[in-house]
């Protein structure tokens, strides 16, 4: 393995996450009012107060949380698991300001987002390693107390500043829809992502941060000479990726600028000569499609890979309403002609599923529930490997798909030790369901016994590889009905 160094132009390496930024992100944003707890206080209480009728809430770690739900009910206590997050909801028998309150110790990962909150307080558990916030009401948040924090997601959200100079191993901070008119990111010498579109900026400095390789500021009010200093604060490292299998291959580093005053007069060789693509030069490229049901898509920020493109700007729109708009670092595939993928599920309810890539992890589809024209919740699918069939002849269609690449062995007779399930959804009238008995029972035909319906990459007894791969294959052949 090659050493770090973080000297101009020299290599420094990366580890690559085998899985999905997106569901690797177990956690949520924190709010605080008035100075951060002392490190005596942290008993992993952590509060949010919303006005919704509906909350819900994931989370990670090990061990048990307590949730009081405000409501007078007795406390619900869950579970932790360190390979996948607890989901929990509760609907509120009415619309009015409650608290709840989660007591956990050991819980490492906050996923809060679409709630409403009004106020969260995170200090005083310093477990967090992983906060998302995103799409709420919050108006301030408090991480200071959270130094072991890694990834925070707290876009479309009321920010008016954002305090993350205790979060020195931060390595992804999505910041963008606020109303932040400064940033300093001068302590986070860990980052690698940084999106802060769409809020105020009039400046930014990112000399501090040497393993930068993504960063997006567009819709800024950053001017020529802004941009200019932001372009010579820019590194000029070479940043390698190591997977899990020891290979290397260099990390491609990309600006993206559009939308401020400066996009078109600015000097992007700056950043071209420390090799940066600035993207965003004159503004948005913006490309617009309709879908079926009268959906529009318009997607902006593309990045030209030549087999492929993405686009980090995406907009839904139905009836003149904007229903969904995703300006952080998501980047949007349309290259499958089967996505994107448009079922009506109801009088004006639709499922939208749309193609993200992942990259170095394998792709994953985002499905948007639309009822009304508006967003009612999203979560993410496995890519399906081909058209819905009737796998299992009971006049039913299914799609199928693997959610990772991710296969391991153990070093004696290629013994396969990693479980990557095949998940199956029916087609239904009400729209895609995981339909758990084929799922149990395909898997089961693959690797003898049903390990669950998550990837692990640690199942007991391992399995002969070479039957495994044989099974796999004639699975795929049934899937895409060759």
């Amino acid at each position: 393995m090659k050493n770090n160094d973080d000297g101009m132009g020299r290599r420094i390496f990366l580890k690559a996450a085998m899985t999905s930024p997106v569901l690797a992100a177990l956690g949520c944003g924190g709010r605080g009012s008035g100075d951060a707890g002392s490190e005596a206080d942290a008993d992993g209480v952590m509060t949010m107060t919303t006005n919704e009728r509906e909350a819900r809430i994931e989370l990670g770690g090990t061990g048990t949380a307590t949730i009081d739900w405000g409501d007078d009910t007795e406390p619900e206590t869950v579970e932790l698991l360190d390979y996948e997050q607890a989901i929990v909801s509760r609907v509120f028998t009415g619309a009015t300001s409650r608290t709840i309150t989660i007591t956990g110790e050991n819980v490492t990962g906050l996923f809060c987002n679409g709630n409403q909150l009004t106020a969260l307080d995170i200090s005083r558990n310093t477990a967090l390693d992983v906060l998302h916030c995103w799409d709420n009401q919050l108006t301030a948040l408090d991480v200071r107390q959270n130094a072991t924090l890694m990834s925070l997601y707290c876009h479309e959200n009321r920010l008016s500043s954002l305090d993350v100079r205790q979060n020195t191993v931060l390595k992804t901070l999505i910041c963008a829809d606020n109303q932040l008119t400064s940033l300093d990111v001068s302590k986070n010498i860990a980052l690698e992502r940084l999106g802060c579109s769409s809020n105020q900026l009039t400046s930014l400095d990112v000399r501090q941060n040497t393993a930068l390789i993504l960063l997006n500021c567009s819709d800024n009010q950053l001017t020529p000479q802004t941009l200019n200093d932001l372009f010579v604060s820019l590194h000029a490292n070479d940043l390698w990726y190591l997977d899990d299998y020891g290979n290397d291959y260099k990390s491609d580093k990309t600006i993206y600028i559009g939308d401020n005053p400066g996009s078109a007069t600015c000097d992007p060789s700056i950043a071209e000569a420390k090799g940066w693509t600035v993207e965003g030069l004159a503004g948005r490229r913006i490309t617009t499609f309709a879908l079926d049901f009268g959906f529009k898509v318009t997607v902006g920020n593309e990045e030209d890979f030549e087999t492929f493109k993405t686009y980090m700007y995406f907009k839904l729109e139905r009836n003149n309403n904007v229903i969904f708009e995703d300006n952080s670092l998501t980047e949007y595939e349309f290259g499958d002609k089967r996505y994107p993928i448009v079922l009506q599920t109801g009088n004006n309810s639709f499922e939208l599923l749309f193609e993200v890539n992942s990259r170095p992890a394998k792709n994953y589809l985002k499905r948007l529930f639309v009822n009304n024209d508006k967003l009612v919740e999203q979560d993410e699918l496995p890519v399906f490997e081909a058209e819905a069939t009737d796998i299992n002849n009971d006049g039913i269609k299914e799609y199928a798909g693997q959610r990772y690449y991710s296969e391991a062995w153990s070093g004696e007779n290629d013994m396969l030790v990693s479980y990557n399930p095949f998940l199956y959804y029916s087609v239904m009238q009400t729209g895609l369901k995981l339909d758990s008995l084929l799922t149990k029972q395909r898997n089961e035909m693959i690797y003898g016994t049903f390990h669950g319906f998550q990837f692990s990459n640690d199942i007991e007894p391992p399995i002969k590889s070479s039957s495994v791969s044989e099974k796999i294959q004639q699975e795929l052949k049934l899937i895409r009905n060759e």
